[in-house]
């Protein structure tokens, strides 16, 4: 799924299933990180663009899993 998001031709439907898996562990995050309730989906879709924007910084062979990375992007994302 994550080499999908990178490729242009397959992008488009990869996004959508990577925001039907991801956006409730994202906003399950976000409400760890004391988002209030009525900022939920604009933290959640700002974490998503923001992912976005950086995927292509994610490398799995630099020994960090995908959750984690997504782990720390979201926390940067909600605590700036």
């Amino acid at each position: 799924l994550l080499r999908e998001l990178v490729d242009p031709a397959k992008r488009d439907a990869a996004w959508a299933a990577f925001a039907a898996r991801y956006g409730p562990p994202i906003r399950a995050c976000c409400v760890r990180w004391n988002v209030p309730a009525h900022d939920l989906d604009a933290a959640v879709n700002g974490v998503l663009i923001h992912l976005l924007v950086k995927l292509d910084r994610y490398a799995p062979q630099d020994g960090v899993g995908f959750r984690n990375w997504l782990s720390t992007l979201i926390r940067n994302h909600v605590m700036t």
